[in-house]
This record gives C-alpha cells, structure tokens and sequence, in this order.
C-alpha cells in the first residue's frame, strides 16, 4: 500500500476514535460505485454514510489526513461480542448429537467452549511442549473459552455448547489452559480476545469441520485487503466473503458484561464481510488455499473482526498442530 499509510493511520487514530459516530478505523481501498479499488485509502467506518451536504463542518470525516493521505468512509454498524445476530439454529440437531457424549473426538469449527459458557465455537488445533502435544491444544476465544476472564485455568470446556444441547459433565472435551486478559473499555489496548483449552482425546492432524484440513497460518503483515474468506461457525455455518481491511483500530460492545464492556478498543484487527451470528466466536478464517488467517471474536449486521492468528499464537506461546 501507498507509503506513509500506516503513518496516517495511527496518528490519527486518537482524534478519529474519540468521535462517537466512528466504530473503526483501518487500512483498506476507496470503494467506489460499490465496488472496490486499487486506490489506498484509510477505511473510517460509521454507523450512517450521509450526504456532506447534510453534515456540519464538525461532522465531516476530513477527505485527506497527513497531507494526501485519501480517506473513505463505509458504513458498520456497532461491532458486539458475541455477534448479536440471531436467526434459527444452523446447526441440525443430529450434528449436535454427533458433538455429544465423552468418548465423541473434539471437531473444529463446531459448537464448544467453557462448561458454562451458553454459545461458541472451537477454532483450531495447537501444540506447544511435548507434554501436551500427545493430546493436543485447541484454540478460541477468551469469552467462548474463559468466560470474559472469569474462568480459572483447569475449568472444563463442553463440546457441543450449552445453546446446542451441551452439558458437564456428560459432554466434558477438555480444560482451560491459558487465555490472554481482556481490557474493557476505551483507555486500555486489545490486541486479541483468545484462549487455549488442553483436549481429553488426542488428535494427530489438524482439520477443521467444513474448511478442511489446516495448510499454514497467514501473516498478519502482509497484503490481505481484497483476499476471497470463508469461516465455519456453530451460529451460521459455511459464510464466504472477502477481507475489506486490515491494520484496524475497532470499538467493541462487550454487550454480555454490561456497560462496562462498551468502546473496548481492538488494535491491528481483520475485518472481512462473510457473514457471522451468535455462536460462531471462535470460529477461525481461511483463504482459499486453506491458509489460517484469524480468530473471530466479534460481528455486527455488515462486517465479521477478526484478531490476527499469528498474533493470537504468540500472546498464547503456542503454534499450529
């Protein structure tokens, strides 16, 4: 992308983030007619794209920042965590039963999380020392796997989840191994909303339902912007799509804790527009080559967020199975 991009971005962040009718901030292209460019741009995405003539100057998003540094403005609504988004169960109640029972083999990409967390999804397979790696990690997010920090390591996780008929200890899978803190609010920085449960059962390759066997995780630094997604959640299933930004600077609605969870600041996020509902946290985005590229933890009605996968990695001292 054109030089001087990231610049732009983060020394404007402050300014740009403190607006109320500003929900994100990225690197991506200018988006014309609908359909996307090859023009860089800084992404500033609100809740209601209006007309300038109906805006006050103090109201206008400034058409350049840093001296030609193009912005372009799209519309989001409010990213939430979980995704608020509801529509009958996806998952058929015989999958569910599949997910059932102690002796059933873990599946990525499916219903699971912490005993008494009601919805989510299990991401993908992990290892770290060798002690482990007979068994096998598993990655998704702290509040699927950690209950927003409130799980102590140890703590068993369900597959399926409770909204899909999961329940402890008929359907124990594992335990809560470590989950990087979340930050609620404004002030303080987020970089990822994850978790790593140790699985019961072993697991000798990494597969996940719906995608597929696992080719590689993707760097978070390279061009991703425009890149064809897919994603397979317990709440929606199979979504495609494609990555509309990256490098962005998102406020989150941590909804399920209360006011205290709103404006929660992500820093150095995906966002694609493959669709995603309640229960699909945790879930885990692929190219088309079946490459690993991030960990959803939230969504709104137009865009899914994603934390970086090589990110989530290292603040979980963990790597691919």
């Amino acid at each position: 992308m054109k030089a001087g991009l990231e610049n732009a971005l983060y020394s404007n962040a402050k300014v740009l983030l403190k607006r109320g009718d500003v929900n994100a901030i990225a690197l991506g292209y200018r988006r014309r007619g609908g359909r996307q460019t090859s023009e860089p741009s800084i992404k500033v995405f609100v809740p209601v794209k209006l007309p300038p003539e109906l805006l006050s100057p103090a109201q206008l998003i400034p058409r350049q920042l840093n001296g030609g540094i193009e912005t372009d403005v799209e519309e989001m609504d409010v990213p939430a965590s979980p995704p608020l988004l509801v529509d009958p169960p996806s998952v058929p109640r015989a999958t569910a039963f599949a997910l059932a029972g102690p002796i059933r083999s873990l599946r990525m990409g499916e219903s699971g999380g912490y005993y008494l967390s009601f919805a989510g999804s299990l991401g993908i397979w992990a290892k770290t020392s060798s002690a482990e790696r007979s068994f096998g990690l598993f990655v998704s997010c702290n509040h699927v796997l950690a209950d927003f920090n409130r799980a102590i390591p140890g703590a068993p996780v369900i597959q399926p989840a409770l909204a899909q008929g999961g329940a402890y200890p008929r359907d124990y899978k594992g335990n809560v191994r470590n989950f990087v803190p979340l930050w609620f609010g404004p002030t303080l920085h987020n970089f990822v909303d994850a978790a790593a449960a140790v699985a019961l059962t072993p697991q000798r390759w990494n597969e996940v339902h719906g995608i597929g066997l696992v080719r590689g995780i993707g760097n978070s630094h390279s061009p991703l912007v425009g890149r064809s997604v897919r994603k397979h959640g317990a709440g929606s299933g199979l979504t495609t799509g494609r990555i509309v930004a990256q490098q962005a600077l998102v406020k989150v609605d941590y909804w399920a804790i209360g006011p205290t969870g709103r404006n929660t600041l992500f820093v150095n996020q995906i966002i694609a527009d493959c669709p995603c509902q309640f229960g699909d946290s945790g879930s885990i985005l692929f190219d088309e080559d079946n490459i690993a590229i991030g960990l959803l933890f939230a969504g709104s009605a137009t865009h899914s967020f994603f934390a970086p996968l090589d990110i989530v990695s290292l603040f979980l001292g963990i790597s691919l199975l």
